[in-house]
């Protein structure tokens, strides 16, 4: 773990949030995000840093990673390490919805395989693998 990463500097810029839950951000950030109340709300098993907002009379949910990432509209912030929680700019990146779905079937099938060694597999060879061995699929 290098000096920018030690538990003392992550403690020190996390953010607090429901649930019993921290979001990691970067240190020039962590001022700006804190002007805010964060939740911790689930979304299928990852837990993510949301705020509301209400505007006109209408409540918006503000994802605390697409903020930072800037993400458009039509695109999907992808957390590198897995941690939906760690919103440090080093770890997220945008991505197309179709990239970010092959990305994670690559993952999953990668982490099924053995006996293989994974990191000599591209992605286009393991998706491939995946489209043609899917259940109900006709030859």
């Amino acid at each position: 773990m290098s000096a920018c990463e030690s538990k003392e500097n992550v403690n020190r810029h996390s953010i607090k949030l429901t649930n019993n839950k921290r979001a990691i951000v970067d240190p020039e950030l962590y001022n700006e995000l804190t002007r805010f109340t964060w939740r911790a709300v689930k979304s299928g098993h990852c837990w993510y840093a949301v705020r509301r907002e209400q505007r006109s009379g209408k409540v918006y949910n503000f994802k605390m990673h697409r903020v930072i990432a800037r993400t458009p509209n039509g695109f999907v912030c992808h957390h590198k390490n897995g941690n939906p929680l760690d919103n440090r700019r080093i770890n997220l990146d945008n991505m197309y919805p179709l990239d970010h779905q092959r990305h994670h079937i690559v993952y999953r099938h990668q982490k099924r395989l053995q006996g293989e060694r994974r990191e000599h597999l591209s992605h286009e060879k393991v998706a491939q693998k995946h489209i043609e061995n899917r259940p109900g699929k006709v030859s």
